[in-house]
């Protein structure tokens, strides 16, 4: 098929992302992985399938039927994301920014921060960092059940004797931070369940 169209694009969506083979992997890129994101299963359920395709197959898409801030939306997020019934409005247009601006992240490093598990007591979340350019960015959830309003993220590939710009999506503040800090960061999210974005950059 491939050498009677070149450049073809191929689908591959086995099963929810659970069943994808590694020669068909090689030969194609999930464009839908599963329909659990419009189908109720946009919370855990989607974070736990990104969280183990984002190990193996970085570039991956799913639909998401979430509008920025939402838990939702930041729950099904990856490289590729087939929006669904974005209003022609403000919180719409903020979500195809988000959207476009985190997706060049997924070209760098990903670090799960918590464990791959399915209890809603917990949180979870993840980091993506582009390590030649000096800059990344965090996103970590509290799930519904969490009765922990703060928790401590452990990071990746920060330098601990620099300094770095930290912009706080959700508050729209941007501050300096030592790497030390950074590393080691306290998030706040009031909310269950709920969101934080964080983006940094090594100055």
């Amino acid at each position: 098929l491939e050498r009677r169209s070149p450049g073809m694009w191929s689908d591959n969506c086995p099963s929810g992302g659970r069943l994808y083979d590694l020669e068909a992997t090689l030969r194609s890129i999930p464009l839908w992985q599963s329909d659990s994101q419009v189908s109720g299963g946009a919370g855990v359920t989607a974070q736990l399938q990104n969280a183990w395709l984002n190990l193996y197959i970085p570039m991956h898409c799913g639909g998401n039927v979430g509008l920025e801030p939402s838990y939702i939306f930041r729950s099904a997020l990856m490289s590729g994301n087939p929006l669904g019934d974005v209003p022609a409005n403000e919180q719409g247009r903020a979500t195809v920014a988000t959207f476009h601006q985190v997706r060049p992240y997924f070209e760098g490093d990903y670090y799960p921060l918590f464990e791959h598990r399915v209890d809603e007591n917990i949180w979870w979340g993840y980091q993506l960092d582009l390590p030649q350019e000096g800059r990344g960015m965090v996103l970590a959830f509290r799930r519904e059940q969490s009765p922990y309003a703060k928790n401590a993220l452990l990071l990746h590939s920060i330098d601990k004797n620099a300094e770095y710009e930290v912009l706080d999506k959700d508050s729209g503040t941007t501050s300096r931070m030592n790497g030390l800090r950074l590393k080691s960061i306290i998030l706040d999210i009031p909310e269950a369940p709920g969101s934080r974005m964080l983006f940094y950059k090594k100055l």
